[in-house]
């Protein structure tokens, strides 16, 4: 299991809680290891959000606030051509996010994309989640 955090303040911050999964040949048995991590700096927490979505197999489903349309949008090489990436390997997506008057051309075109999209007031922060990993992001002001 992948729990990452993101703060924004003067410096990214992410933490992760990873869960490996062990299979020995001649055992049934799945041993788990447990492993956290602390990143810093954005380059570390885009590389670990884009890892997050490459590994995504059956399922990615994520909420978020009003800006992460945009983001996902307007960062195509992070988040939209990877979303593209998951649904052609037949990842189902779906998205909660608040649609406004702002941000509706962002949520028409990743409705496009994702296999479901849908609306709820007031969302703060955001988190995502596959059959293997929790992506969890809140933002502060500097």
């Amino acid at each position: 299991m992948i729990t990452i955090g993101y703060r924004f303040d003067t410096e990214a911050k992410v933490v992760v809680d990873v869960k490996e999964e062990k299979k020995e040949e001649t055992a049934v048995l799945e041993e788990e290891e447990e492993k956290t991590e602390l990143l810093y700096g954005v380059e570390n927490t885009i590389d670990r959000g884009i890892r997050f979505m490459q590994n995504a197999r059956k399922n990615m489903d994520l909420f978020g606030e009003k800006n992460g349309p945009s983001i996902i949008i307007e960062f195509p090489d992070i988040c939209k051509n990877n979303y593209i990436a998951a649904k052609n390997r037949g990842v189902k997506i779906r998205f909660i996010t608040e649609i406004t008057e702002d941000n509706i051309h962002y949520c028409k075109e990743l409705m496009n994309i994702v296999t479901e999209f849908r609306h709820l007031d007031g969302l703060v922060g955001g988190i995502a989640v596959t059959e293997s990993a929790i992506l969890i992001a809140s933002w502060e002001a500097a």
